[in-house]
Order: structure tokens, then C-alpha cells, then sequence
């Protein structure tokens, strides 16, 4: 018996998150106020959902990486979508590209510094703060299905214990529907749980959040859904080391060979905030056109603003360093410039409005 329970883990439920609340920026939110499980009609929607719903009706599902700060709380101020490829129950995001790269490093001329991934500092500013996916209009009984909680683990063990995962869906109801917002984070106690494999107990201790997952998922525990599965919300486990054992896990003092993966949910509440990004331009690697037209109509648009104020965003600051007028150096100066809300030089300001043929 000693032997068995040697080759198992315990897992406990935990249903307090570390970090609270998730404030999403007001210009990406489009909206005064969220709350943890709130439902809110689609003329309230940040322009994420408003795409998931308007363009994509919900059917495929989209995502995007969390940009902002750790305190008090994790403060969303833009959200970068990166190429992908999705489907009614499945995404795939590009990461790590160059494109990517860019992002953070001007990210970080905007005053985004990129935490050590262990980081406790509750009010250590970053860049990545979590990331953002939608789930499709198929049925399901679950909140995420295996893939998604190994995705949501995977993201993580990268951003750190802080990061926030939030989730977007579509409900039906007599008005015909409304989105539909949940956050999720991993507890301290989880991010830390590498160390239980040094304790002298028989059974290693997981708190079931998250954390939790990464540590199950990361070291094989959780088996991934094979291709042609049917989705489900309910997970496999096993020991990668001792894959013989019939019930790897402990369960409310049951041994069992599968966890419910609202067992591994830690949920966190929604709020907003007030950034100082518009997140108005077309957003990148959607159908949507980027370009000198779209440029010229924004900067129409905000014509009554100041001219740092027009260029307060952050896709649009994003699309102008990839244009061949501007190089790394120019965009210091640009950002500089955004980030302390001062003047912008002159010669910049014709080679824009060059750009957009104004």
C-alpha cells in the first residue's frame, strides 16, 4: 500500500485566485465596468469579442497575448493577436516570431518591463500578463476542454504565476444572446509545487488550480487529447514514470484516473481601468485591411487631438515599425514620445502624415 500511494499524487481543490483583480483597459474594453461571470450586450464588447461575434459569429474560435502590468492586480492595457489558426474547438497562435519580438520590444519602450517568470512582487509592472481566447458556439458541458486546459497551463509556465487567462463565449438566451467573460489564475502555492517532489511524504501534494496543471502537464501527468477525440471536460492521468498504476491521482480521498477540469479552474474577477492607449487602429493579422488608407482615415478621425495623442496606439505604433520609413531608432523616439505624452518632432510628424498622404 506504502508502495502505491509512493507512486501517486494528491490533488486538492483551491478556488481562491493569488492575483486580483484582471482590469482590462476601458479603450480595449469598450466598456465602464466588468465583474467576475458577468454576461454584457454586444454594443458593450472590447473589439476582440466584437470580431469574435460580428465577423466570425462565433464559429472558429480567435485569441490574442495580454499586455500590461502586475499591481494590484493584473492591469490589461492592449491586447496583441498573433497569426493563427482556429477552428470550432481548437487554436493555434503563432509564438515567438519575429513579429512577436517587435511587439515586446516596443512594449518595452512604452514602459512594459519583462519580469523574471518566478517573480512574488505584487507590483512588479511587465509585458505579457496572461492571454485572451474565445470558444465557438459548439455544444459543450464544460468550461475548457483538456486542450484548452493544456494550453492554458502551457501559457503559464511561460508568463509566470501572475498570469491571467481570459475566457470569451457566446450565450444564447430569449434576446438572442450575449458575451460572456471568466478570468482564471494560477495560485503561489502552485507555481511553487516544483518543490514537492523533495518532501518527505508518501503522497506529493498539488493544490488544484493552474498551478497545479503545469506542474500535471508539464510533466506528463495529464494526457493529451489524440487527434479525433471527442472534446471533453474531463481529463486522463497517469504517472509518466510509472504509467502501470491503475488510479495515478488522489481525488477527494479517492483514487482515481481522471480529474474533472473544473477541478484545475481557479477563477478571478474582471474590472477595468483607464489606460493610455486608444486601441482603436485596425487591429494586426486579422481579414482586415493595414494600410495607408486606414492610416489616413485614423488620423482624420482624431484630428481634433494632439498629434501625440493620434498616435497613441498601440497597433498603429506597431504597423508604422514596420514601415521602411522608420527604423528601430525612430521608433525610440516615437514611443518616447507616447510614453511620456510630449511633443512630437516635427520630422516625424511629416514622414507619418507622408505615409498616410495627408
Amino acid at each position: 500500500m506504502d508502495d502505491i500511494l509512493a507512486k501517486q499524487a494528491r490533488i486538492e481543490r483551491q478556488d481562491k485566485a493569488k492575483l486580483e483583480p484582471v482590469s482590462i483597459d476601458r479603450h480595449a474594453a469598450d466598456m465602464p465596468e466588468y465583474r467576475s461571470g458577468a454576461v454584457f450586450t454586444t454594443d458593450q464588447l472590447y473589439p476582440l469579442p466584437v470580431w469574435c461575434q460580428g465577423a466570425l459569429n462565433f464559429n472558429i474560435k480567435r485569441g490574442g497575448i495580454l499586455y500590461g502590468t502586475f499591481e494590484e492586480g493584473s492591469g490589461v492595457d492592449f491586447i496583441y493577436e498573433p497569426p493563427q489558426q482556429g477552428s470550432a474547438m481548437n487554436l493555434t497562435l503563432e509564438r515567438h516570431t519575429p513579429e512577436e519580438a517587435q511587439v515586446d520590444f516596443l512594449a518595452g519602450l512604452l514602459g512594459y518591463q519583462k519580469p523574471h517568470v518566478l517573480c512574488t512582487c505584487s507590483h512588479t509592472v511587465a509585458r505579457q500578463v496572461g492571454w485572451i481566447f474565445s470558444q465557438s458556439k459548439a455544444e459543450r458541458d464544460f468550461i475548457m476542454h483538456t486542450g484548452e486546459l493544456l494550453q492554458t497551463a502551457t501559457m503559464q509556465d511561460e508568463l509566470g504565476e501572475n498570469a491571467a487567462t481570459v475566457l470569451v463565449s457566446w450565450e444564447d438566451n430569449d434576446q438572442g444572446g450575449n458575451v460572456h467573460f471568466e478570468a482564471f489564475q494560477c495560485s503561489e502555492q502552485c507555481v511553487r509545487c516544483e518543490c514537492l517532489n523533495k518532501l518527505p511524504m508518501p503522497t506529493a501534494t498539488l493544490t488544484s488550480t493552474c498551478g497545479a496543471c503545469n506542474r500535471l502537464a508539464k510533466e506528463g501527468w495529464i494526457v493529451p487529447p489524440k487527434d479525433g477525440d471527442e472534446p471533453s471536460g474531463v481529463s486522463k492521468v497517469v504517472n509518466p514514470k510509472e504509467p502501470k498504476v491503475k488510479n495515478a491521482v488522489i481525488v477527494a480521498s479517492k483514487d482515481q484516473d481522471e480529474v474533472d477540469n473544473d477541478y484545475f479552474l481557479c477563477p478571478a474577477s474582471i474590472t477595468s481601468h483607464d489606460g493610455r492607449l486608444h486601441n482603436v487602429y485596425p487591429v494586426e493579422n486579422r481579414l482586415l485591411p493595414q494600410g495607408k488608407a486606414e492610416l489616413r482615415e485614423h488620423m482624420k478621425k482624431m484630428g481634433s487631438a494632439s498629434y501625440v495623442e493620434r498616435i497613441s496606439d498601440f497597433h498603429l505604433l506597431l504597423w508604422l515599425s514596420k514601415q521602411p520609413n522608420l527604423d528601430s531608432n525612430d521608433m525610440i523616439l516615437l514611443c518616447d514620445a507616447v510614453k511620456e505624452q510630449k511633443h512630437v518632432m516635427e520630422g516625424y510628424r511629416v514622414i507619418i502624415d507622408s505615409i498616410a498622404g495627408v
